[in-house]
């Protein structure tokens, strides 16, 4: 952001406008943030100060559903940090008047691994976000010029796309026609814009036919907001939406065997296929699983089996999975000068190559306030379900 000034002209160019903390930034080493501030002037002038201020801001917000609706939200500043890169002093050996020209003084942050993502795709006013603001005084009168660059914080797993490799979930259905069915998520982590693939696995312990009336696979996202109070949830509103789903017939399944591979030994004497449930694509994909104190988003994959007897009758049972859904990191240009060379070329353009979230799934408002649950007391880790640290 350049602000419009005739005279002066202020900038503040970064290394990048996306930091991506990977799981040895949150174990403990630390992101730095580099880039300059640009002041160019036209005419002399006494460039008093120069200043740089890097502030992170939290607020959630939403409107009750009580006869008297209420706002209740609550904002909080979780980072700030400031640093001074120049100071005139009337007394020192340097000339009074800067003469007409540009000029640039590098700086530096900090950030810790604790330090919540970057959440700016809620409605009703709730959001994480993180600014850089440059500010120059100059002239007797101590006029000042400021801009803002906003960042956006990422914490993306410690793995690539393509590079996945973790213990898969497994859920077992037993009907009473003594038949099981074994579902399982291989893969707990999957990118936004993939596929989440369920296999399963059905076995019948008598020589009657298995017969699948249908499998229907829905996706739904469940997004929370907590307000606090002395360090301890107080107040909460939980919305859950249905992203997306798919219903198989049996002659979907009876396909899915057709182009199955051959059976394996454990699959020797049981049905096995898998079935993929597609994500929506830019710019509809669903947002990355956020584990924040004050916001939460979740996401609940619900399989459900039907099948059918002899006599017609039709038995359904579900089973319900927790995937993580993560905004894959690709490999783009990096480096300052990179940087630098883009804003020459153009001061709007963007290098980032990460999608964005789509808003699309947030076209209601939140309303309506629910007693914090036991299971809002839990965090989401990579295993399951875990006591919070209140």
């Amino acid at each position: 952001m350049v602000p419009c000034n005739p005279d002066k002209s202020l900038r503040i160019r970064l290394d990048s406008k996306d930091v991506v903390f990977r799981r040895s930034h949150r174990d403990g080493q630390k992101q730095v943030i580099q880039g300059d501030v640009t002041f160019y002037t036209q005419s002399a002038t006494t460039i008093k100060s120069v200043k740089v201020l890097l502030q992170g801001t939290r607020k959630v917000s939403w409107l009750t559903n009580t006869l008297q609706p209420q706002n209740v939200g609550q904002k909080e500043i979780i980072l700030r940090q400031e640093q001074r890169l120049h100071t005139y002093v009337k007394s020192a050996a340097q000339a009074s008047r800067a003469e007409p020209g540009l000029y640039t003084w590098p700086f530096s942050f900090t950030l810790t691994g604790d330090l919540p993502e970057s959440v700016t795709w809620l409605p009703q006013d709730s959001y994480i976000c993180y600014a850089i603001t440059a500010e120059v005084t100059t002239g007797i009168l101590s006029k000042t010029t400021r801009t803002t660059e906003h960042l956006r914080l990422i914490k993306s797993p410690s793995f690539w796309s393509d590079d996945l490799f973790f213990a898969p979930s497994i859920r077992e259905l037993c009907f009473p026609s003594d038949f099981t069915c074994q579902v399982s998520l291989p893969q707990p982590y999957e990118p936004i814009d993939g596929d989440l693939i369920l296999d399963f696995k059905l076995t019948a312990h008598h020589t009657k036919p298995i017969k699948i009336h249908s499998i229907q696979l829905n996706l739904f996202q469940i997004v929370q907001l907590i307000v606090t109070k002395d360090g301890s949830p107080w107040r909460t509103t939980k919305n859950e939406r249905h992203i997306t789903s798919t219903t198989l017939q049996p002659s979907d399944i009876a396909a899915f065997l057709e182009h199955t591979p051959a059976a394996h030994d454990d699959c020797a004497d049981a049905i096995c296929f898998s079935v993929p449930l597609p994500l929506p694509l830019p710019p509809y994909s669903p947002t990355q699983s956020v584990d924040e104190d004050n916001l939460k988003v979740r996401y609940k994959l619900r399989a459900t089996v039907t099948t059918e007897d002899a006599q017609g009758k039709t038995c359904g049972k579900s089973v319900v999975f927790s995937p993580q859904l993560f905004v894959p990191i690709r490999s783009s240009p990096s480096g300052l000068e990179a940087s630098r060379e883009a804003d020459d070329r153009c001061p709007c353009a963007s290098s980032t190559t990460l999608p964005i979230y789509g808003e699309h799934v947030f076209d209601t408002l939140y309303c309506g306030e629910v007693p914090l649950a036991a299971e809002d007391a839990l965090d989401f880790d990579d295993v399951g379900w875990r006591t919070a640290r209140l």
